[in-house]
């Protein structure tokens, strides 16, 4: 492909691997530090301080938009998709993940309980800067009210993916990421923050054990899913 959009890149630690698809690749994200940091660490890389929900780019720019973990930081869905679709070739794909609400007790039995009462605390699924957690059903009918054509969608992990991550891996992000709710500017004082050396990722046995396991136990025998994936076409 000739033009890829990374939407809502943070750090970039994805761009590595999505170059090797693309002539030119381009990033944004509404965090103007994760955007310095993936710059210094992949100078190759268009990268740009946007709001997912008002971008830059002219019509039909993209031959393909990831957009990975960042409708639940929106309020308005409807706009970020109305972008993705308005920025795409016709032909053009789209590819999405997110968490659903439809996540299992495991990954966060506060939230689950609180959902019955129409309430959720800023932990567990609603971490990380969390809005708005997409319903499925919701999700799918304004993207048919867009025009895309849904290629293939498929859930990403189960009940055992979820105790891997429970409340730790929110707070700790909370304490030592600068702006970790991911805004246009950061309200909160911090006195610190801790970024990894590389963007490279590496493999973590204990943590690719339970991901696998969790497919195999789980893929053919779970309704509830903490993420959800979708391949998009704009027609």
């Amino acid at each position: 492909m000739d033009k890829i959009l990374n939407l809502g890149a943070g750090e970039g630690d994805l761009n590595p691997y999505i170059q090797g698809y693309c002539q030119n690749l381009y990033a944004v994200d509404i965090n103007e530090n994760d955007v310095h940091y993936g710059k210094a660490n992949n100078p190759s890389v268009h990268y740009s301080v946007q709001d997912a929900t008002k971008l830059h780019f002219k019509d039909n720019f993209f031959h393909c938009v990831i957009c990975m973990e960042v409708l639940e930081h929106v309020t308005d869905m409807k706009k970020l998709m109305s972008e993705i679709y308005r920025i795409l070739v016709p032909g053009g794909y789209a590819i999405l993940t997110f968490p659903s609400k439809n996540f299992p007790f495991t990954y966060d039995p506060v939230n689950f309980m609180l959902k019955f009462l129409n309430k959720n605390l800023p932990i567990g699924a609603y971490a990380f800067g969390h809005k708005i957690l997409p319903i499925q059903s919701k999700f799918e009918n304004m993207i048919f009210q867009l025009n895309f054509h849904i290629i293939e969608t498929t859930n990403l992990s189960y009940y055992l993916a979820g105790l891997i991550e429970l409340y730790w891996v929110g707070l700790a992000q909370y304490i030592f990421k600068f702006n970790s709710e991911n805004l246009l500017q950061n309200k909160r004082f911090q006195i610190f923050s801790i970024r990894p050396n590389s963007i490279k990722m590496e493999k973590k046995l204990f943590t690719d054990f339970i991901i696998t396991l969790d497919d195999f136990l789980f893929t053919k025998n779970s309704k509830k899913s903490i993420g959800l994936g979708y391949l998009l076409k704009k027609p």
